[in-house]
């Protein structure tokens, strides 16, 4: 059948029929779209808690491992080998820390070096 076979009448309720279809997909595609992102945001939402609480747990362990490196003590022979004078000390922290200034390439802050131990090489 085509369109000019119909009346006024009958393409009107064609016209109608078809608008209301057209519009009735257009929400119904809208609204999935509001849930998918609902959906979305929600996973989102879990994945930044799981890996806050990852990077959490690898900061804790990171602070863990340092700080067992920072308690295990130096062994008294190596103290009664490596005594020096205070002078000799400032000379080799300021050494340090000029080198750190000159090839400090990750970024990073090196004003306080701590120097743990001094070998005679």
């Amino acid at each position: 059948m085509t369109l000019s076979a119909l009346t006024v009448g009958e393409m009107f309720s064609v016209g109608g029929i078809t608008t209301l279809l057209g519009l009735g997909m257009t929400f119904v595609v809208l609204a999935l779209l509001i849930v998918l992102i609902m959906f979305i945001n929600l996973i989102l939402k879990y994945l930044t808690q799981w890996l806050d609480k990852s990077k959490a747990s690898s900061k804790a362990k990171k602070a863990s491992a340092a700080a067992s490196l920072t308690e295990e003590k130096i062994p008294e022979a190596e103290k009664s080998e490596t005594d020096i004078s205070a002078e000799k000390m400032l000379a080799i922290r300021s050494a340090v820390e000029i080198y750190l200034r000159e090839n400090a390439n990750d970024g990073k802050k090196h004003d306080n070096p701590e120097i743990v131990s001094v070998r005679k090489l």
